[in-house]
């Protein structure tokens, strides 16, 4: 499947996965990760490899966990409105499980934020 990575949500495992990845010739020059833990991983598998975040791979995590701010680089990451999420969330199934009907399925839009940090760099000319 190209590049694209399955792992548990462990920073551990994430870095092992990333290892074989990012050691690889083919390899990719920015990398998306599905949360800020995993996003670590891809860090601590790329430094571990002599890369150099930014200039030979970016990383972007989601979620603006504690401490990403922290880690050096500092991680680029897309701010999620969670606690807005979960409230909208459990309110539809609240509203389900009164409902005798059920509710039919809910879509809702949050908006996110880019929160540009040191682990991305421009795309390459």
């Amino acid at each position: 499947e190209g590049w694209r990575v399955r792992t548990p949500y462990s920073t551990a495992q994430a870095k092992r996965a990333c290892l074989d990845l990012l050691a690889a010739a083919d390899r990719p020059t920015a990398l998306l990760c599905g949360n800020d833990v995993i996003a670590q991983g891809a860090l601590y598998a790329a430094l571990k490899l002599g890369l150099s975040v930014p200039r030979d791979l970016s990383i972007i995590g989601i979620g603006d966990f504690v401490g990403s701010a922290e880690l050096e680089p500092a991680l680029t990451t897309i701010r999620i409105p969670a606690r807005r999420i979960g409230a909208a969330a459990a309110e539809h199934l609240a509203d389900s499980v009164d409902s005798e009907a059920g509710q039919p399925l809910a879509r809702t839009r949050f908006d996110c934020e880019l929160i540009m940090r040191a682990t991305t760099a421009p795309p390459p000319a």
